[in-house]
């Protein structure tokens, strides 16, 4: 049987008809998607000529082993590898070609990219962090269907390297200027601050400001480089009805959850809610009749204790 393989080829015949059957099918597939005008069909014709070459170098393998003593299974062995090499090459080369067909006909109205278009992507996307673009390049691609154009490419940048933190100018705004204030804080506000105190201490309010600035944005670009946002926690001052502004804002904003500033003054939580201007919450709604009676029942216990 083995030297009927080798002698009749068959191993031959086999990788050029799996060639054929794999060019029709990847063809089959980049029409399918719409891609059909940008597949090549020299990657066909170069697929063809790999297995071509296997063909001859498994032939040239078979004279070489006819002339040996070498057994008809070495022989198949050689042949399938040179066949098998040749023709896995040919397969991978047909694989990139639909996936580059496919690539262009997704991004057939984006221009090409010249010296001069280069120069402005890069001008406009300097500004952001290391990393900032390509992400922002692969959220578009992958919940967009048309091409990314520069405009697209600054938009996702800014939103994601703002990330919801307050700019350095507003975030010293922020910052508590008396004992009686309260403000809601992040650890790199804070840490900004810590860094501006002995300056603050030492009346320079300018330059306590510019100390707090280049702090805080140091904080925050390494912030977003990482990926994280603001959190924020609330620092009370001596003013309790400022504390109480300061977390239904902090509410309101979307900076925490009304349950974190219920925890923060809990014995003034409906006041909360109502100043945050939360119109449905279980603390507003009016006191059922088995609530009503158990209130009774215990007042009553109350008074009845000497």
């Amino acid at each position: 049987m083995l030297n009927a393989l080798a002698r009749n080829r068959v191993d031959a015949i086999g990788a050029s008809l799996a060639v054929l059957v794999g060019c029709a099918l990847a063809r089959r597939y980049a029409h399918q998607r719409g891609a059909g005008s940008y597949f090549s069909e020299s990657t066909c014709l170069g697929v063809i000529a790999l297995t071509v070459v296997g063909a001859a170098l498994a032939e040239v393998a078979t004279r070489f082993a006819g002339a040996s003593t070498t057994g008809p299974a070495a022989l198949i062995v050689s042949r399938a590898a040179l066949l098998g090499g040749f023709t896995l090459v040919g397969g991978v080369l047909l694989i990139a070609s639909v996936r580059i067909a496919l690539l262009r006909a997704e991004f057939k109205d984006m221009p090409v990219f010249d010296r001069v278009r280069l120069d402005i992507w890069n001008a406009a996307l300097e500004k952001f962090p290391t990393g900032a673009a390509q992400s922002a390049a692969t959220r578009h691609i992958t919940s967009s269907r048309w091409a990314p154009q520069l405009a697209d490419i600054v938009r996702l940048c800014e939103l994601q390297c703002n990330g919801g933190w307050p700019g350095a100018d507003e975030a010293w705004a922020l910052m508590p200027k008396s004992e009686c204030e309260s403000a809601m804080l992040t650890n790199e506000m804070a840490q900004a601050m810590d860094a501006s105190a002995p300056l603050l201490q030492a009346r320079d309010q300018n330059g306590a400001r510019m100390a707090f600035r280049d702090t805080y944005n140091r904080l925050t670009e390494a912030a977003k480089i990482e990926g994280r946002g603001p959190k924020y926690f609330p620092s009370f001052g001596d003013d309790k009805v400022g504390a109480l502004n300061m977390l239904a804002k902090a509410v309101s904003h979307g900076l925490i959850p009304i349950e974190r500033a219920i925890e923060c003054r809990p014995e003034h939580a409906t006041e909360i809610v109502r100043m945050a201007g939360i119109k449905s919450h279980p603390l507003l709604a009016p006191p059922s009749h088995t609530g009503r009676q158990a209130v009774k029942a215990l007042l009553a216990n109350l008074r009845a204790k000497p």
